[in-house]
């Protein structure tokens, strides 16, 4: 049985971040994490992301080392051993709720700076 975790990281999405950017900020998050054997989720609520990774721990720490270089104000919330992946075969996820609201949400304004999509 391999070793395995998972992180889940919390954000504030800028205003102007449309479907279409979260589309592509899933699209990129697929290609890079298949690669290395992560699977996980990405849910947008309300302004709030929420991001699950899981996979081998070196793997993960490194894909959270990158989103943390990539300037994302994104905050690990919690990082644990995991018995399985919930998500199988290196999938990705993704929810997107305009009308629903977390409860919490305003909690998560812990993180300063909301995450934009990438403008090439």
């Amino acid at each position: 049985m391999e070793d395995l975790i998972h992180v889940i990281y919390v954000g504030a999405a800028s205003a102007d971040l449309s479907e279409h950017d979260t589309v592509s900020i899933l699209n990129d998050a697929r290609k890079t994490n298949r690669s290395h054997d992560i699977s996980g989720l990405m849910l947008y609520v309300g302004g709030c992301l929420l991001l699950l990774l899981e996979g081998e721990p070196a793997k993960v720490d490194s894909a959270s080392r990158a989103i943390v270089s990539e300037g994302r104000d994104m905050r690990m919330i919690l990082r644990e051993p995991i018995s399985e992946r919930n998500f199988r075969n290196g999938s990705w996820d993704s929810k997107r709720s305009s009308w629903m609201r977390l409860p919490a949400c305003s909690a998560l304004r812990c993180c300063s700076t909301p995450l934009r999509a990438s403008r090439a």
